[in-house]
């Protein structure tokens, strides 16, 4: 999705905000920098969303937001997110583990009453980055 993005440059410092995902803020020294920046804080702002049970807002027409004064002096830029990054369609992954660590995982599982999969899912869901 193409989301309008508002960027300010004061000293050779970029700074952008993303006004239809509230708190995606960052800065760069350079354009490419921050078009970077942007993307990975648009990413991690949706996935808490997600997480949170909450729905991404759908972009603005940025004519909309031409008339706001909290945006007037900036430049307007599209930042494309690739929503697919947030697909929770499931893929095979081929990984190898040592025989002890599997059956350890395997225990880990079972007590928590979940496949391998499931487990390692539920993991890494609950495990801050």
């Amino acid at each position: 999705m193409r989301y309008p993005v508002a960027v300010w440059e004061e000293n050779g410092t970029f700074s952008a905000t993303v006004p239809d995902l509230p708190g995606v803020i960052t800065e760069a020294n350079s354009i490419d920098e921050l078009v970077s920046n942007i993307e990975e804080a648009s990413l991690g702002w949706m996935e808490a969303e997600i997480d949170d049970g909450r729905d991404i807002p759908k972009p603005s027409l940025v004519e909309k937001l031409f008339k706001d004064e909290d945006y007037k002096n900036c430049i307007w830029m599209f930042a494309d997110i690739d929503l697919d990054k947030l697909s929770d369609k499931v893929e095979r992954l081929n990984i190898c583990l040592p025989s002890r660590a599997i059956r350890r995982l395997d225990t880990m599982a079972k007590k928590a009453g979940r496949s391998r999969s499931g487990f390692l899912t539920q993991l890494i869901y609950t495990v801050s980055p």
